[in-house]
């Protein structure tokens, strides 16, 4: 138990320093200018314990609202069905934890950021044993979109590095704290999320980024070091268009924690930019 916490103390100390290294002292000139955009995607999920019907997953509505050059505030809404396709169970519906949040892009060529925010526990009480317990397992570096009965704060730390006009690589990480606000426990939860990625873009033609992406449970007593990671496969290819931009996602677990539980996620998502 120890070592989990001394764990944690060292990564807070090399996380913030690197952020206090990183943030640049004088104003930066962005290469384009921001826009309000929003946008729908649809992540159909493939469990292991049963076959669902085409349109059962999760459903995202989101918005982002430019407040400078660097500064986005933005909010994400998600809603979870699940309808099995033997239609031997009934349909479980929910709307999940509305997110908030705000991103701040900053460096000489604006490719780093940092991103905070909080998810309100708005999932009914209700559905603890419903549409967004399968959201939550099939879906779980972004449970705190999906848990029950919390309050969750995150913020996460990126960078990205271009070495071609057209290709970057990145990495980030960040922790994400579940408060519970149910009645009887005053528990709290603490996650780290991590991420590597490999990005192509190429202006109105084609955009594809790869990302492994997991996070890691880091208040868990009652299991070993392996057993708390979460890790996944994140493809993304879309059309990115001046206004417009509609792409394809297709995720796949890459450890036996989410393998036990979830074949695959596939969906669509499509983004609209307005100046």
């Amino acid at each position: 138990m120890k070592s989990r916490y001394y764990f944690l103390v060292i990564y807070l100390i090399i996380f913030f320093s690197l952020l206090n290294f990183c943030l640049p002292l004088e104003a930066e000139t962005p290469q384009q200018q921001e826009k309000f955009s929003f946008g729908f995607s649809f992540y159909h999920t493939s469990l292991v314990v049963g076959e669902l019907t085409t349109l059962s997953g999760t459903y995202e509505l989101f918005a982002a609202v430019p407040v400078s050059n660097k500064i986005k505030i933005y909010g994400i809404l998600p809603f979870s069905t699940y309808t099995p396709k033997s239609g031997a169970g009934e349909t479980k519906s929910g709307i999940g934890n509305l997110v908030l949040g705000l991103k701040y892009y900053f460096g000489e060529k604006m490719n780093y950021l940092f991103k905070g925010g909080i998810a309100l526990p708005t999932i009914n009480e209700n559905e603890l044993i419903g549409a967004n317990f399968y959201s939550y397992m099939s879906r779980f570096y972004d449970l705190e979109k999906f848990a029950t009965d919390h309050t969750a704060l995150f913020t996460e730390f990126q960078y990205k590095y271009a070495f071609d006009e057209n290709y970057s690589i990145g990495a980030g990480t960040g922790l994400k704290l579940l408060i519970w606000t149910g009645s009887g426990s005053n528990d709290a939860d603490l996650f780290l999320p991590f991420n590597v990625f490999f990005e192509y873009v190429k202006n109105e033609v084609i955009r594809f980024n790869a990302t492994f992406k997991g996070i890691y449970y880091l208040t868990n007593e009652n299991s070993d070091f392996g057993d708390n990671f979460m890790n996944i496969l994140h493809v993304k290819i879309s059309y990115p268009g001046r206004i417009v931009e509609p792409g394809l996602i297709l995720e796949s677990p890459m450890s036996d924690n989410y393998e036990k539980w979830l074949d695959y996620n596939i969906g669509l998502f499509i983004l609209v930019k307005i100046k």
